[in-house]
């Protein structure tokens, strides 16, 4: 019994890894462009689509071990987060091809970056100090006030 709680316990932090190195790796393939790689018209949908197949790639392995399940209706927050992530380097890969987001300022660049590292930290919190734990949570807290108050900025204006 013990063996196989130990397996499984692998099993999982060997899933958060790979949910890390995914991030790693699709946002080192975001940066090509900034670097002078892929600067050519198709270059940046190649970027996006390699970043989709990574994404899609972790949802599929999270939906093969019973992490996202449709049948019970359960998802497990500490992957998803990791697959969120990645959805939005994807989104933001996707909006250098398509105009789907407007520009963004200076400041929402670096609150977006700092929601997604901090999100990506906090799928780690079982194994984090609580006191980094707290100060993700704020930060987090503090990226969905910003949010809101955005949205609700945004539609009075239009």
């Amino acid at each position: 019994m013990k063996t196989k709680t130990t397996a499984s316990t692998q099993q999982t932090h060997q899933l958060h890894y790979l949910g890390a190195a995914f991030i790693l790796t699709s946002f080192l393939i975001f940066l090509l462009p900034n670097w002078g790689v892929a600067r050519t018209d198709g270059g940046t949908f190649t970027i996006f689509c390699a970043n989709y197949a990574i994404a899609f790639l972790y949802f599929v392995i999270l939906f093969a071990t019973g992490k996202i399940s449709i049948r019970r209706m359960s998802i497990q927050l500490d992957y998803f987060y990791l697959f969120l992530v990645l959805a939005i380097i994807s989104c933001y890969s996707l909006n250098r091809e398509i105009n789907i987001f407007h520009d963004s300022a200076p400041w929402l660049e670096a609150f977006i970056t700092l929601f997604c590292a901090a999100l990506t930290f906090y799928s780690f919190n079982k194994i984090l100090p609580r006191l980094l734990n707290q100060v993700l949570l704020f930060i987090l807290g503090a990226v969905w006030c910003c949010g809101y108050t955005m949205r609700f900025t945004y539609y009075r204006s239009t």
